[in-house]
């Protein structure tokens, strides 16, 4: 009797153990800024309320999973937005612009230009990234640090303003433009010293933030970490810019200001791939400016930063997504 309790406690342990593991493997997976108390503040008087244990939104009856973000397209075409190489690709065979873009197996002295930027093929959150790849040198370098080269991707490295740009329902529901981390000199501190000061700063906006901090950048504006910046004098210090690594200054752009080729063709990438909302890392000189003149889709992203809903002066916005999802929940 002892050992059947026994066997039954270690069996009701391990079943506990597996469900704990795929709660923490899908944690990465669902809009968690939906559960945002000030998000579901605004949404309740209009009848729409969260379900943090079933991950769903419920409206008059109808509700819809937020588990993959509001997504239900065939795998494959997950698969595309997933996979930086099956993104390039996908990129490259429709049309629509992005970076030169090769495999490290495949890369040659000749086949890309530099600077360069080394990616993971599958990965987030800027994790694994490096950028101001400006040689030979500098790059063999970095490659002797990887241990699954067959995972990463070289890439040309764009030049521009980072903007992310997401689509829910078919269209532009907000854009905003991630502000790089800049440092001023003083004339007294150094720049590893300023560069403490700037991480700090991040720390105390977001905890979760944290600054890639570019050594070749540095050395391109002509500097050393032991150098002090002279006083009023501003310099870049990294080009890895996203909701976790970099910046936590995003400024919201109005969507007036968006070419209107650009918001067709973010609108039409979305529809091709069944989605109900997607995330474009975006880089250009200016939004204004039409893709067919300058422009670069970096990535895309199944599971988009929503947090843009949650700031204040976002009563205007909110609506619109609520509209928006009113749509998306008679349609799924």
């Amino acid at each position: 009797m002892v050992y059947w309790i026994i066997l039954l406690i270690m069996i009701l342990l391990l079943t506990l153990s597996i469900i704990l593991l795929n709660i923490k493997a899908n944690s990465k997976v669902y809009c968690k800024s939906l559960e945002n108390p000030i998000l579901i503040s605004k949404l309740r008087p209009h009848k729409i309320y969260v379900n943090k244990f079933s991950r769903t939104l419920s409206h008059q009856g109808k509700s819809i999973s937020y588990d993959k973000c509001f997504n239900f397209p065939p795998q494959e075409n997950l698969d595309i937005i997933n996979s930086k190489a099956q993104t390039f690709e996908f990129m490259k065979n429709f049309g629509y612009p992005s970076p030169q873009t090769v495999h490290v197996k495949d890369f040659t002295t000749t086949s890309l230009s530099y600077p360069l930027v080394l990616k993971p093929i599958h990965g987030h959150k800027g994790n694994g990234i490096i950028t101001d790849i400006y040689n030979k040198t500098q790059l063999n370098s970095h490659l002797k640090k990887i241990k699954n080269k067959e995972n990463y991707l070289i890439q040309e490295q764009a030049e521009g303003k980072v903007y992310r740009v997401t689509v829910f329902n078919n269209k532009v529901l907000y854009i905003y433009h991630r502000v790089p981390p800049i440092l001023e000199g003083d004339g007294k501190s150094t720049i590893a010293e300023l560069i403490q000061l700037k991480k700090e700063e991040i720390k105390k906006i977001n905890k979760y933030t944290t600054l890639d901090v570019s050594q070749s950048l540095i050395e391109k504006q002509g500097y050393q970490f032991d150098d002090i910046l002279p006083k009023y004098e501003k310099i870049k210090i990294t080009n890895l810019l996203n909701s976790n690594k970099g910046t936590t200054e995003l400024k919201m752009i109005p969507i007036t200001q968006l070419h209107p080729l650009n918001h067709k063709m973010f609108c039409n990438i979305t529809k091709h791939l069944k989605m109900n909302i997607i995330g474009f890392d975006y880089i250009s000189p200016s939004i204004q400016i039409p893709f067919t003149k300058a422009g670069n889709i970096l990535e895309m992203n199944s599971r988009p930063d929503l947090s843009p809903l949650n700031q204040p002066n976002s009563d205007k916005l909110v609506r619109t997504f609520i509209s928006d999802l009113k749509e998306v929940m008679e349609r799924n």
